[in-house]
């Protein structure tokens, strides 16, 4: 800034409670008790005893011995030679080639494709959804309430009551009776006589005769000659030659060439060529061109332009 100064470029200074100000390029710098200000298109940089902090859009970035450190909301976070590391309540945490590292109370924790693996006193530990892993002796066991025994290619994690095997590319879990089995993209459970079978998507349970398949947000029951699919709000139910849809509040039911429709106290039933609205106390009637309104004891024929009222006789 004082090169600025010998150059002759015309200071604009603004006299503020012991600071000092010199606008220069742009540049607008206060100095006050030993700090240095410069504001730059929106940011604020304070150097101090050697440390270079910016303050932009509630972050603060301090550069000090080729570090360059950004604490936003409580965070401390240091750059260093590609690794960065964020500081925030008593964690340390390194981010370097796509990995996150915390180190925690001499803990080592690496985060990285969903697994959290923390080495500490020797011991390296994998955490995957929940689980924690120690490998220790060519064990490998997993805590955390489980007990997890890697031994001459089978794994098995016994869980409360729980027991887990992989063996040979099968996985197979038993759970209070149940047993699954999972091989070349099957998945079966079984439970008290239910045998459930996930493949390619989808999604099967037979349990008593029912054969329910789930495909891409279908849900589909068989049920002794019922066949059900639901498919985004819609229920359809086949039974003995019905076809039945429930729709945002219709029902919809088609038997032997009937179609029926319910929506908000309308009734209509087409039957043989004939269509029949039944609303608010009326019973219409349209057949072969006539149209016909029975209300409350009234009878109405409307044929080829003529209107007839029949009433009580």
């Amino acid at each position: 800034m004082h090169s600025g100064l010998e150059q002759g470029v015309v200071p604009c200074c603004d006299a503020r409670a012991g600071q000092e100000c010199i606008r220069t390029k742009g540049q607008e710098c206060a100095r006050n008790k030993s700090q240095e200000c410069v504001r730059t298109k929106g940011q604020e940089c304070v150097r101090t005893k050697g440390q270079e902090c910016i303050k932009n859009k509630s972050q603060e970035c301090i550069s000090n011995k080729g570090q360059e450190c950004v604490r936003p909301k409580g965070q401390e976070c240091i750059r260093t030679k590609g690794k960065e590391c964020t500081r925030n309540k008593s964690q340390e945490c390194i981010s370097n080639k796509g990995q996150e590292c915390i180190r925690n109370k001499g803990q080592e924790c690496i985060r990285n494709k969903g697994q959290e693996c923390i080495k500490t006193k020797g011991q390296e530990c994998i955490r995957t959804k929940g689980q924690e892993c120690q490998e220790l002796k060519g064990q490998e066991c997993v805590e955390q309430g489980q007990e997890c025994i890697r031994i001459k290619g089978q794994e098995c994690v016994r869980t409360k009551g729980q027991e887990y095997i992989r063996t040979k590319g099968q996985e197979c879990v038993r759970t209070k009776g149940q047993e699954c089995i999972r091989t070349k993209g099957q998945e079966c459970v079984r439970t008290k006589g239910q045998e459930c079978v996930r493949t390619k998507g989808q999604e099967c349970v037979r349990t008593k005769g029912q054969d329910c398949v789930r495909t891409k947000g279908q849900e589909c029951i068989r049920t002794k000659g019922q066949e059900c699919i639901r498919t985004k709000g819609q229920e359809c139910i086949r039974t003995k030659g019905q076809a039945c849809v429930r729709t945002k509040g219709q029902e919809c039911i088609r038997t032997k060439n009937q179609e029926c429709m319910r929506t908000k106290s309308q009734e209509c039933i087409r039957t043989k060529g004939q269509e029949c609205v039944r609303t608010k106390g009326q019973e219409c009637i349209r057949t072969k061109g006539q149209e016909c309104v029975r209300t409350k004891g009234q009878e109405c024929i409307r044929n080829k332009g003529q209107e007839c009222i029949r009433t009580k006789g």
